[in-house]
C-alpha cells in the first residue's frame, strides 16, 4: 500500500493540466522458477487498485496473470510455452476498459555457443466497448542469446506479426468497408553487463505497414537500465527510454487524425525516466519509492503530453519479490 502524486492526472496536452494524489494497493504473488525433473515453470498474479482523491473517474483496477512452462528434451534443448492476461477497469464507463491476452509456444536449442529460440505467439485485445473483437495478432519470433564472458551477455531478436483489427480501415480513396490489416516487423539488439551493478541496454527498430491511414510508421527506440545495491541493503534501479516515431502518411496533423478504439493507457513508456528505491524491512514486506517522468504520445498523432508520478509505500510480496 502506498500514496503518490500525479502531475497530469488526465494527461492533458498543454492546458488544463491537473495534479492530484492517489492511494495504491498492490498485491503481487509471483513464484520463482520451479524445477522437477525435465520440467520447469514459473507463474504470477498481480492485482492493483488506484484511487484518486479528487478525480474519481481516473481511479482504476488492474489484474495481471502469467504462466511459463518448459520441458527439456534430452540434450537438444527444450520446448516452452507461456500465457499472459491483463484486465483494466475504470469506474466511469466501459469506454476505457480493456483486456489483453497472449499465448505462445516454441523451442530453445543450443547454437554456436548460445541459445537459439524460435516461437509463435497469438495476441488478442478487446477494448470492451464493441461487439466485435478489436485486435488479433499472430507473430513469429527468432531470438538469440549468447554469453561472451561471466559478466557480459548479448541478445538479439526479430519478430514478424500479422495484425487484424475489428474495424473498417481509414481510407480516402479505393474500396470502402475493408477491415484494417497491419504488418509489423520488430528487431532488437541488447546487452547485459554485471560488475558491481547490473547494466542493461536495448536498441530497437519497428516498422508497420497498414492499409489504414495513420498507422504506417517507423519507430526507433533505446532503453538503458542500471540496478545495484547501496549500503544498508537498499536496492536502487534507474531506467530510461527514448523513442522516435515517423509516420509515412503525410499531413496527418492537418486532418486532425485521432485513432479509434486505442488503448491510450497501454503506452506509458514512449519517453520515460524512472528511479526506484526499495529496502526490505521484513521477509515479505519492503518499503518502495518511485519517481517517473513521462513524455508520451497523445491520441492526436504527433502530439505529446508530459507528466510526472511519484509514490512511496509498503510492498507485500507473499511468495516472491516484485519487480514492478
Amino acid at each position: 500500500m502506498g500514496w503518490g502524486v500525479d502531475s497530469n492526472v488526465r494527461e492533458a496536452i498543454d492546458v488544463e493540466r491537473l495534479s492530484g494524489g492517489f492511494l495504491r494497493l498492490l498485491v503481487d504473488a509471483s513464484s520463482g522458477p520451479i524445477r522437477k525433473g525435465n520440467y520447469a515453470g514459473a507463474g504470477g498474479l498481480r492485482a492493483l487498485a488506484d484511487r484518486y482523491s479528487r478525480y474519481g473517474t481516473e481511479s482504476r483496477d488492474q489484474i495481471e496473470g502469467s504462466l511459463d512452462l518448459q520441458r527439456r528434451v534430452a540434450r537438444l534443448g527444450a520446448i516452452w510455452g507461456n500465457a499472459r492476461m491483463e484486465f483494466r477497469s475504470y469506474p466511469d464507463s466501459t469506454r476505457r476498459n480493456y483486456s489483453r491476452s497472449a499465448i505462445g509456444f516454441g523451442i530453445r536449442a543450443p547454437f554456436r555457443g548460445g541459445i537459439l529460440t524460435l516461437g509463435g505467439t497469438g495476441r488478442g485485445t478487446d477494448f470492451r466497448n464493441t461487439a466485435r473483437f478489436d485486435r488479433r495478432g499472430r507473430a513469429f519470433s527468432i531470438g538469440y542469446r549468447r554469453p561472451f564472458s561471466r559478466r557480459l551477455e548479448l541478445t538479439g531478436g526479430l519478430e514478424f506479426e500479422s495484425i487484424r483489427w475489428g474495424r473498417v480501415a481509414y481510407d480516402t480513396i479505393g474500396p470502402k468497408g475493408i477491415d484494417q490489416r497491419d504488418q509489423s516487423r520488430d528487431a532488437s539488439i541488447g546487452a547485459r553487463y554485471l560488475r558491481g551493478c547490473l547494466f542493461e541496454g536495448t536498441v530497437g527498430w519497428k516498422s508497420v505497414r497498414s492499409n489504414s491511414l495513420g498507422y504506417s510508421l517507423g519507430r526507433k527506440s533505446a532503453e538503458v537500465g542500471v540496478s545495484g545495491w547501496l549500503p544498508g541493503a537498499v536496492l536502487v534501479q534507474v531506467r530510461g527510454r527514448v523513442e522516435s516515431v515517423s509516420y509515412r502518411d503525410r499531413n496527418l496533423g492537418r486532418i486532425f487524425f485521432v485513432p479509434r478504439n486505442e488503448n491510450i493507457d497501454a503506452s506509458e513508456d514512449n519517453n520515460t525516466v524512472m528511479v526506484r528505491i526499495r529496502r526490505r524491512l521484513m521477509r515479505e514486506i519492503a518499503i518502495d519509492g518511485r519517481a517517473s517522468w513521462f513524455r508520451n504520445e497523445s491520441p492526436f498523432v504527433g502530439v505529446y503530453y508530459r507528466k510526472a508520478v511519484a509514490s512511496l509505500g509498503l510492498a507485500w510480496t507473499p511468495i516472491g519479490a516484485s519487480e514492478f
